[in-house]
C-alpha cells in the first residue's frame, strides 16, 4: 500500500461500487487474512512457480478487493523485471511520486493534527512557507521499487516532526473511492483543501510500517481534487506506502 515511508497505496482512491463497500470497509488485517495464509505455504525459494499461480489467481479470481491488491503488490515485491514491479503498483493506483513539505514541530507527538503554514496547499504549492526553524518548500518524493514513499531519508532527517504530502486525484466522473494508506508514523490522509478539507484516516500512534494499515471512503468529484497527507515522526522515522 509516506512519510518516513508512506507506502500508500495510498492505493489512491481506487474506485469502488455498491457491491463492494462492506467487503473495503472491512478490516485491511482481516479482508486480507485467507489471501496470507494461503502464501504462508509459499515460500519464494521453495516454490516461486506455484506462489505465482496463487498470486495471479488471486488478482483474476479473489471477490474481496483488498485480497486482488494484496495479491498484487505481494507479486511487484517479488517481480524481477522493473517494467513489471511500475505496472502493478500503477494498477494499485499508488501515485508515482507526492509532493511534500516539512518538517514542521511535533514534540512527543504533542503537534500531530495541528495547523501549519502549508495548510492551504493551493496557495502555498509554488511558495515557501515557515517551516520548523526555517523557509521549506514543497518538493517532490518519487515512489520507489518497494512501492513506498521514503520521506525520512529524502525530505525530513530529524526525529519529533511532522510533515505534509498531498496528490491530486483526476476523476473523469463523480465516484466513491477507497483511500488505503501504510505508514512508519503516525498518518492522517485528508480530503479536499485548507479548512474544508475532510478527515478521511487517522491513525494517531507511532507503529511499524504495513500493508493497508487505514482504509477510508471519500466521494471524488468530477475533475480535480487533493489527497493531503500528515506524517508525525517520532522514533521509527518515516515511510509511507
Amino acid at each position: 500500500m509516506l512519510l518516513p515511508v508512506l507506502s500508500a497505496l495510498l492505493a489512491v482512491a481506487s474506485p469502488v461500487d455498491d457491491r463492494e463497500l462492506s467487503m473495503s470497509s472491512a478490516p485491511p488485517v482481516v479482508a486480507v487474512g485467507a489471501a496470507a495464509r494461503a502464501l504462508l505455504g509459499h515460500d519464494d525459494d521453495d516454490s516461486p512457480q506455484a506462489r505465482d499461480q496463487l498470486l495471479e489467481a488471486l488478482i483474476k479470481n479473489a471477490r474481496n478487493p483488498l485480497v486482488r491488491d494484496f495479491a498484487r503488490r505481494r507479486r511487484a515485491r517479488g517481480a524481477s523485471r522493473i517494467d513489471d514491479v511500475i505496472a502493478d503498483f500503477d494498477a494499485l493506483g499508488m501515485p508515482r511520486a507526492l509532493r511534500c513539505v516539512g518538517p514542521f514541530g511535533n514534540t512527543g507527538g504533542a503537534s500531530f493534527g495541528a495547523s501549519t503554514t502549508a495548510d492551504d496547499v493551493a496557495a502555498t504549492i509554488g511558495g515557501a512557507v515557515i517551516g520548523l526553524d526555517h523557509e521549506v518548500r514543497w518538493t517532490e518524493v518519487p515512489r520507489d521499487l518497494r512501492g513506498a514513499f521514503d520521506v525520512d531519508d529524502r525530505f525530513v532527517a530529524r526525529r519529533e516532526v511532522r510533515a505534509r504530502c498531498v496528490v491530486a486525484v483526476d476523476a473523469a466522473v463523480a465516484a466513491t473511492a477507497a483511500v488505503r494508506v501504510g505508514a512508519s508514523a503516525a498518518v492522517s490522509v485528508r480530503h479536499g483543501n485548507g479548512a474544508g478539507a475532510r478527515q478521511v484516516i487517522v491513525l494517531d500512534e507511532d507503529h511499524p510500517l504495513g500493508f493497508d494499515q487505514g482504509a477510508g471512503l471519500v466521494v471524488l468529484p468530477r475533475g480535480r481534487s487533493l489527497l493531503v497527507v500528515e506524517l508525525g515522526m517520532l522514533s521509527r522515522g518515516g515511510s509511507l506506502e
